[in-house]
């Protein structure tokens, strides 16, 4: 009867894992975690990453790798990045808003320069965009969620990045989308 139960696991386990195979965003590894706070390495030890991220953000040169979650709840900041409700959906024209904690997976944008490159998969899409502009805004400055003619990424983060306590200000990344073909001849491969 045990026998019978675990090939009745396998059969239902193993669709799963050949849709997670063809899925690279799917398949996340645990992130490097020696520059994160100790109260979030325990939140991610205690929720883990969360399944079936809507996309994937990663900046190479920055080692950042998360996978976007559909809402900011809790549990999903903790397992990696939320998509900003009401702005444009990964993979989607406009403005497309991202928040994470800076003591855990946006803790590394504090390294971020004009020209680094940034990375959004989705099931559907791969997009390519480069850093235009960072700056700190007050915290009830929402602007940087409005709406744009251009297709843009915008990485939101609490600042000062080592500040003890509710951050009064907020750490904008704002990247604009390149052509793909455009930036491997201008910068190289872009994998």
């Amino acid at each position: 009867m045990m026998f019978l139960g675990r090939v009745v696991l396998i059969l239902m386990v193993l669709p799963a894992l050949s849709w997670a195979a063809d899925n690279p965003w799917q398949q996340l590894e645990k992130p490097d975690q020696h520059d994160w706070s100790d109260k979030r390495i325990a939140s991610y030890k205690k929720y883990g990453a969360r399944d079936n991220p809507g996309a994937v953000l990663s900046i190479p040169t920055l080692a950042i790798t998360a996978g976007v979650y559909a809402d900011t709840i809790s549990k999903s900041l903790e397992a990696g990045v939320s998509h900003v409700s009401d702005t444009s959906r990964p993979g989607e024209s406009g403005n497309v808003a991202i928040a994470g904690h800076r003591d855990s997976f946006f803790r590394r944008l504090e390294g971020v320069e004009l020209g680094t490159q940034i990375k959004l998969q989705t099931e559907h899409s791969n997009q390519l965009f480069e850093v235009s502009d960072v700056s700190i805004v007050d915290v009830l400055d929402v602007s940087p969620l409005d709406q744009t003619g251009e297709d843009v990424l915008t990485l939101i983060t609490c600042y000062p990045f080592y500040y003890q306590g509710y951050a009064p200000d907020r750490y904008i990344v704002r990247a604009r989308r390149v052509d793909p073909a455009m930036s491997v001849e201008t910068t190289g491969s872009i994998d």
